[in-house]
């Protein structure tokens, strides 16, 4: 009888555990989909702040562009791209210039971790940094084909400014805060020099071996000037906002500083030359790619001196 009696009991028993195991499950089911959800409904919030920004920061720096026209809607000698000709310069160039903003945005997002700073630093040093290289990559039209230094100097600057509203913004709102200081081996001022020359060094390659338009023959100082300061200035960008990303291989660190930080959107930056005149495609990438190429070179010869430096510190 007593055997008879348990039966049952040990069959509820059982029964019990598979319900709440069941329960269990379902709970847990729950949590993770409420989760997900969260993390989907999150990610669409930071896209959405994404995409504010940059398409305000466009049209804050349309809006500046309409103070003064950019010297390079009428160049002499040089015949007005089609989308001038056709009118649709408003909005192909608005499109481009989101496009770009987009894109650049994400490179700032992509590689704020190894920045050092508060969220709105990360992002004013940054905007700084690439807003630079747009100031001083519009002077070249002024040494290509006389045009007016002020105008182009503005012309960078309308960009620039949008480029650095956009990053405080996106700091600010989508970045996160890096207290924490690595402690780096004073080798800033080498890194400058090594990227300057191997810039100016790759530049008068493509000057006299691939002839991409230039002016190195008719006026050798202001060519000569304008690729030193540039090339400067990329390098004083990489000491910036470079010098942390992915130090463990120095080709890696290379490739990332030099062909997506720099190279992407200087890619980019040259091809907008398609909205304004007619002008050889080659010539554009071959400027384009050689100065990315020479950026490559420079930083993996410094990452590689750097390690040594770092190792007879240490020794």
């Amino acid at each position: 009888d007593s055997a008879f009696t348990l039966r049952p009991c040990s069959l509820v028993t059982h029964s019990g555990r598979s319900s709440l195991q069941a329960l269990e499950t379902q709970q847990r089911n729950k949590i993770v989909l409420a989760s997900r959800g969260k993390m989907g409904l999150h990610l669409q919030n930071k896209t959405l702040k994404f995409l504010i920004i940059v398409f305000t920061c466009t049209i804050f720096s349309v809006l500046l562009h309409q103070v003064y026209d950019d010297p390079l809607m009428k160049v002499s000698g040089k015949t007005q791209s089609i989308v001038i000709t056709s009118g649709f310069f408003p909005p192909v160039a608005f499109t481009a210039l989101a496009t770009t903003f987009g894109i650049i945005g994400l490179i700032f997002l992509g590689i704020q971790k190894s920045l050092w700073g508060s969220k709105l630093r990360k992002g004013m040093v940054f905007g700084l940094a690439m807003g630079g290289v747009w100031i001083i990559g519009m002077t070249e039209a002024h040494v290509l084909f006389s045009l007016s230094l002020f105008g182009e100097i503005y012309a960078g600057i309308a960009d620039s400014s949008g480029i650095l509203v956009m990053s405080l913004l996106l700091g600010k709102n989508l970045a996160d805060d890096t207290l924490e200081e690595k402690v780096i081996p004073k080798t800033t001022y080498l890194a400058i020099t090594i990227i300057a020359v191997m810039y100016i060094m790759v530049r008068y390659l493509s000057y006299s071996v691939l002839n991409i338009e230039s002016s190195y023959a008719t006026q050798p100082l202001a060519t000569f000037l304008w690729t030193l300061v540039m090339g400067s200035w990329i390098g004083i960008m990489y000491t910036l906002i470079g010098m942390n990303i992915y130090q463990k291989n120095p080709l890696k660190h290379a490739l990332l500083f030099g062909g997506l930080v720099f190279g992407l959107q200087w890619i980019i930056f040259n091809l907008f030359a398609l909205l304004f005149i007619v002008v050889p495609v080659r010539d554009l990438l071959f400027r384009s790619v050689f100065d990315t190429f020479a950026i490559i070179l420079g930083v993996y010869f410094f990452s590689m001196f750097q390690r040594r430096y770092v190792k007879q510190t240490l020794q």
